[in-house]
């Protein structure tokens, strides 16, 4: 939390939502075989900060008597990247070693 305050604020607002499971892809490689889609739940959180916001997914799996997170999505608009990290994503994608990572 310390170092996004330092990149983009305080948190000024936050909400949270239970969104209906739906698979995205490559998720299903870390959902368990067998599992049932009312044993999934996944959570939807939009956070504002001064400088920035930020969207991100949980998916939790029930093994019976507990949820653990099997899936983590982040997302956010490139409009408030600092010209460092811009720099580090195009340099990322542009490599075709890391492709095929």
């Amino acid at each position: 939390m310390e170092s996004l305050q330092d990149h983009w604020g305080r948190i000024q607002e936050e909400d949270t939502a239970v969104m209906p499971f739906h698979k995205r892809n490559g998720e299903g490689n870390f959902i368990p075989l067998n599992t049932s889609e009312n044993q999934i739940k996944r959570y939807t959180y939009d956070v504002k900060f001064e400088h920035a916001e930020i969207n991100f997914d949980l998916t939790l799996v029930s093994d019976g008597t507990q949820y653990k997170i099997v899936w983590i999505s982040l997302w956010g608009s490139s409009i408030y990247m600092t010209p460092e990290i811009t720099t580090k994503i195009e340099e990322l994608f542009s490599n075709p070693e890391n492709s095929q990572k």
